[in-house]
């Protein structure tokens, strides 16, 4: 993909609190003035058709199912913003086969392919590798800035865990934390594979985390009785300093858990997949993954039991091959945002825009405030990618 990118783009973090209703027609009264996030509420994209009003009504139980009031966050914002809620883009649709990820009538017979997501990096650093003591998780989140719809959401649901993250689709979320101090990071485990399984997107899965869940233990229990329709890496961390990486390909999971006793005091994961009962599904490596994969654990390696927040930022904020901040955005895979989650603490760092330019700061968010919005402009320093960035590798191979 090469299209021109903007050379600035604006994020929004929104504020949200009341019911889930509430919370729903709160967006969507802000979706209808704002024209570029709008097209994400409402169904545009280009390889999906639109369910039927019964296929609607049946996703909506099938995600309320596992995340209980979402239906009437969503029946909220489609009624605030004037549609049907079959017109809602969260809710997904079918593709030319008429195959749809969710179950909404009859069994998945034919593959479906994924929107664009995120070729992220990401990482967490448990309290006995840092010099302060607290427990540090770090992302970077890579991909064109017309993919997702660049709003941090501090969302306070009655009945719910409040949290913070970024959204995808309006209603979920790409990571984030929670009041308790369940933090959850992603990044997709193998690019471009196709669909061949029916369950939940990566980015209701994440909601489902942060709305549920106080512990990693929580959490692991969560994801294995969770249907999930996706290839995708999970990083969890929680206030106890546990964390635990999970990676998935639809309905086979691999789990690793380190603890204060366990022999290595970090975690990371970019693009592809690492653990050994997961190669066989490893089918989308590429070598700018294995070289990001490579900085985060030379990075960190060298500064564990003294790591601290900024050799955190220094590593998200240096470029490739010595970090793993990326600047390709018109090929689709420049860093949006980075953020550096306090688990201890209960606050994230977030820097809006690739935080290797000057132009760009950071910023420290909790989980107070009164409801509202802000917006923050980013700069995109824009650049081609080298020979061999895109390069193929055979799973298991280290570039």
């Amino acid at each position: 993909m090469n299209s021109p990118v903007p050379n600035s783009v604006s994020f929004t973090h929104a504020i949200l609190e009341g019911t889930p209703y509430e919370v729903g027609r709160l967006q969507g009264e802000m979706l209808k003035h704002d024209q570029v996030r709008a097209k994400y509420l409402t169904p545009t994209l280009p390889f999906l058709e639109r369910y039927s009003k019964r296929e609607a009504h049946t996703a909506l139980a099938y995600f309320d199912s596992y995340c209980p009031g979402l239906r009437e966050e969503i029946q909220g914002a489609a009624d605030a913003f004037g549609i049907p809620v079959e017109d809602i883009a969260f809710l997904g649709g079918k593709n030319e086969n008429g195959c749809s990820a969710i179950p909404v009538g009859e069994p998945l017979s034919h593959r479906c392919q994924p929107k664009g997501v995120s070729n992220c990096s990401h990482f967490a650093v448990l309290p006995s590798a840092s010099e302060d003591g607290h427990l540090y998780a770090g992302q970077n989140e890579d991909c064109g800035p017309g993919d997702l719809d660049l709003r941090l959401c501090t969302t306070r649901v009655q009945g719910k865990a409040a949290h913070i993250g970024f959204s995808d689709m309006i209603f979920g979320r790409v990571q984030g934390m929670n009041e308790h101090g369940l933090c959850v990071t992603t990044s997709w485990g193998a690019p471009g594979v196709w669909l061949e399984g029916e369950g939940l997107p990566y980015f209701a899965v994440v909601r489902v985390l942060l709305d549920r869940c106080k512990t990693v233990d929580e959490a692991l229990d969560v994801i294995a009785g969770l249907p999930i329709a996706w290839c995708t890496n999970y990083i969890v961390t929680d206030r106890s300093g546990e964390a635990a990486l999970v990676e998935v390909a639809y309905t086979h999971r691999g789990v690793k858990r380190i603890q204060q006793a366990s022999q290595d005091q970090f975690l990371w994961a970019t693009n592809h997949y690492t653990l050994a009962e997961m190669l066989p599904y490893d089918t989308g490596r590429m070598q700018q993954s294995v070289t990001r994969h490579r900085a985060i654990e030379s990075r960190i390696r060298s500064v564990v039991p003294r790591a601290t927040k900024d050799s955190i930022r220094d590593l998200l904020s240096e470029p490739m091959p010595e970090g793993v901040c990326l600047h390709h955005y018109s090929a689709g895979l420049g860093t949006l945002w980075s953020m550096i989650f306090d688990v201890t603490d209960v606050t994230v760092d977030v820097c809006f825009g690739a935080p290797s330019s000057t132009e760009n700061s950071w910023h420290t968010f909790g989980l107070q405030g009164p409801g509202g919005a802000t917006e923050y402009e980013a700069h995109l320093p824009d650049e081609p990618t080298a020979p061999g960035f895109w390069e193929r590798l055979s799973p298991g191979a280290s570039g």
